[in-house]
């Protein structure tokens, strides 16, 4: 409740010194996530854990561009593969063009369904992604076509699985 409550101190300081929606929802983000990741490192190491208070000071928040896809006409946004994001969105195009509601919520058709997109999606050796450094990783736009999905729905076979 503690970190809940520094957060809208943050936001509520930055917004009476006239700051913009940008300013009030990052900067102050970025100092308080960086303050509690202080103290986070600093708990490590008094308990005789190696932190990198080097590497620590260094940090601040990176904005980034989410992958997005489209289920169903709503559009879905998450954050890039650090995240498993693309794995999630992979899942859903993998669904959307089958009619979950009349397999029954919860039912065992249903629920195998989605385990198996999600099998689908996170086993892709290519949403493994390529790394180019510690925090940054891109996604082939490719693995989020539906096209892609479908060809990869077609290695489900629900009679066997």
């Amino acid at each position: 409740m503690v970190t809940l409550q520094k957060l809208v101190e943050a936001e509520a300081q930055a917004l009476r010194a006239g700051k913009s929606r940008s300013e009030r929802s990052w900067r102050p983000m970025n100092g308080f996530i960086g303050a509690t990741l202080r103290r986070n490192f600093a708990g490590l190491e008094r308990a005789g854990r190696v932190a990198h208070g080097r590497r620590l000071a260094r940090w601040s928040v990176k904005l980034e561009a989410p992958v997005v896809t489209r289920y169903k006409g709503i559009e879905v946004c998450k954050l890039t593969c650090w995240t498993q994001g693309p794995a999630m969105l992979q899942a859903l195009n993998l669904l959307e063009p089958l009619d979950l509601q009349a397999m029954g919520y919860n039912s065992a058709r249903y629920v195998h369904t989605i385990y198996q997109a999600m099998n689908l999606a996170f086993a892709d050796p290519r949403l493994l992604l390529r790394r180019s450094g510690f925090s940054t990783c891109r996604t082939d736009p490719r693995l989020l076509s539906k096209d892609y999905a479908r060809a990869r729905w077609k290695l489900v076979d629900a009679k066997k699985e």
